[in-house]
């Protein structure tokens, strides 16, 4: 029985589902009827009146018409939404299923979608990795969002998406709350997608300054499981901080306090001097929280930051310096880096500092991982905890604005977030998940005393934490700091040498294929042009792999072609930058 076999399907990959469809009742008034060509269609009654989901004469011919003019170039995510008897689902489906793009169903109305398990085999369908399905009765906005955000690249994702033109009558609460639901998704994405372009650069230039540094300083892979069941404090900067931060005075030499940056200075104010500060976005304003920063009294803490910050703030730093590379952007020149010296390990990261502070202290092997200040939300009306520089208050919450929305926290009610912190907040739960599937024995403790729950984590107030966790003295954090200052490193200056020298004489061939490129610009998209634009890039792509720098840029021309959308102007203007880059690499050599 075919509804026997897609249900059969469905539970191997989504086991809570077949009850759900089993079980729904009929809410709409419909009927299932034959078509002209012996297919099936559904007729759904409005009022006195009624319509078809699909033709009433050749569904399939329609389906193909439907589908006709969704451009899949570039692509890498197509979301359906609306199942219906699932004819442009199949279609759609043998079109994508060779290409490796992602294909996301969201389906409302179970006892329709149990209709169509009937009539049509989607066991190829369902079954297939890059196919995802979402079924819901009512549509909850935020596990929307998880479903999609989760399984999409934040940066680079490209996406379309198909709705079935009667779900619009069928559904029309639940479309409008989808579509909306969706184009904020594709809007974020967009963001930040503009964040790399703006900042590419910036996070290669500070990688290229702390060449030098890199290859002298130790990296994290040497500290793994340093700090075995040792209880490690995560100070974050939201506004729960507040309530708690004085019970982290005493607690120096009893477990290691790892603060983000954006703290570090209200933590001075208090006195309290961090194991480890975490430093992850070498852009201009992060520099405000070591403006003015006392560093005498930082001469014991470690400073763990990825390669991409700010080289003014490692080589001024008094304490150790620590090498904590990323996997992402740049991660092409850390590779070119570690070839010439060595290995300096890699965290797991999602968008945040904190989520950097997370993975170092799973790194380290830190049980219990405590969370403070973490709230991921607007405790009390507040982003983040006063004495923290982008510190404020949200005022006049516009409830209406997509932007703002409502989680559970940590006490069952309800507090207001925003997409980004939404996101962070997924990344914890995804993770925590994660680890715990491997190390049941592992304990995640949120001592944040407010804002949104995190999955996977014990509630308990910091204080309770110190007095259950942190009573007996250690001296685990001059461990490393000692190992730390003990490493000597090895590497051959004069290979060194040469690759900075290889560098330079890519670079500029770079430059001069972009500047071309930019000259044919400012004549007429002809056929002419549009061939001789084609030729540059694959000129570039044959010396891409040779050149670490521009990823950012590199990335989006080859999503790029003169027929489409994309700012080619804004890409190679980019990648012909490579005068100042090749006068830092030239500095570089008289410092090696």
């Amino acid at each position: 029985m075919m509804l026997e076999k897609n249900l059969a399907a469905i539970a191997k990959k989504y086991p809570n589902l077949p009850a759900l469809i089993r079980q729904s009742a009929q809410g709409l008034a419909f009927e299932v009827i034959d078509t002209k060509n012996h297919s099936k269609t559904i007729k759904i009654a409005d009022g006195e009146q009624f319509f078809l989901i699909h033709s009433k004469y050749n569904p399939e011919k329609e389906a193909e018409r439907l589908l006709k003019d969704l451009d899949l170039s570039g692509v890498n995510s197509i979301i359906v939404i609306g199942f219906g008897l699932g004819y442009h689902l199949l279609q759609l489906f043998d079109r994508i299923k060779k290409t490796g793009i992602k294909l996301f169903i969201i389906v409302t109305k179970p006892e329709l979608f149990k209709e169509s398990l009937k009539y049509n085999d989607f066991t190829d369908l369902i079954s297939a990795e890059t196919v995802y399905l979402y079924l819901q009765n009512e549509i909850d906005r935020n596990e929307l969002r998880d479903f999609i955000i989760s399984r999409v690249d934040q940066v680079y994702e490209n996406i379309r998406f198909f709705l079935l033109p009667a779900f619009k009558r069928y559904d029309t609460l639940n479309c409008k709350l989808i579509l909306t639901e969706i184009n904020h998704i594709v809007k974020v994405i967009k963001l930040n997608r503009t964040t790399i372009l703006e900042r590419g650069c910036t996070w290669e230039e500070n990688a290229l300054m702390n060449l030098s540094l890199f290859l002298k300083n130790r990296g994290i892979q040497p500290l793994k499981g340093m700090l075995r069941n040792q209880p490690v404090i995560i100070v974050s900067a939201g506004p729960s901080l507040n309530k708690n931060i004085n019970h982290l005075k005493g607690i120096k030499g009893k477990a290691v306090v790892i603060a983000i940056d954006a703290v570090i200075k209200k933590l001075l104010a208090k006195d309290i001097i961090p194991d480890f500060v975490m430093v992850l976005d070498g852009y201009k304003y992060t520099l405000r929280h070591f403006e003015g920063l006392d560093y005498s009294k930082f001469k014991d803490t470690i400073l763990v930051g990825v390669p991409q910050f700010f080289h003014k703030i490692f080589a001024e730093w008094p304490g150790p310096v620590v090498f904590a590379p990323t996997y992402g952007m740049t991660e092409k020149l850390i590779n070119w880096v570690e070839n010439l010296s060595n290995f300096k390990g890699r965290i797991r990261i999602g968008g945040s500092v904190a989520h950097f502070a997370f993975g170092f202290a799973y790194h380290l092997g830190a049980n219990p991982i405590v969370l403070t200040g973490q709230d991921l939300a607007f405790t009390d009306g507040f982003t983040h905890s006063d004495g923290v520089d982008y510190s404020a208050r949200v005022e006049d919450l516009d409830k209406n604005n997509i932007k703002y929305f409502q989680i559970e926290d940590i006490h069952g009610d309800r507090v207001w977030t925003q997409l980004q912190l939404y996101q962070y907040l997924q990344w914890f739960n995804r993770e925590i998940r994660g680890i715990r599937q491997q190390n049941r024995n592992i304990k995640f403790i949120n001592a944040t005393e407010g804002g949104a729950k995190i999955e996977g984590t014990e509630v308990m107030s910091l204080q309770n934490v110190i007095t259950k966790y942190c009573q007996k003295k250690t001296k685990v954090a001059e461990k490393i700091k000692n190992k730390i200052i003990s490493f000597r490193s090895v590497y051959a200056q004069d290979r060194v040498i040469n690759s900075v020298q290889e560098l330079i004489t890519n670079l500029n061939q770079l430059k001069a294929l972009s500047q071309n490129a930019l000259h044919l610009l400012t004549k007429n998209s002809d056929n002419d042009v549009i061939l001789e634009l084609k030729e540059i890039n694959n000129q570039i792509y044959k010396i891409k792999d040779k050149v670490m720098l521009y990823e950012s840029a590199i990335y989006l021309l080859s999503l790029a072609g003169p027929e489409n959308n994309l700012d080619l102007h804004a890409i190679y203007q980019a990648l012909s930058g490579s005068s100042h880059f090749t006068s830092i690499l030239e500095n570089i050599l008289d410092d090696l």
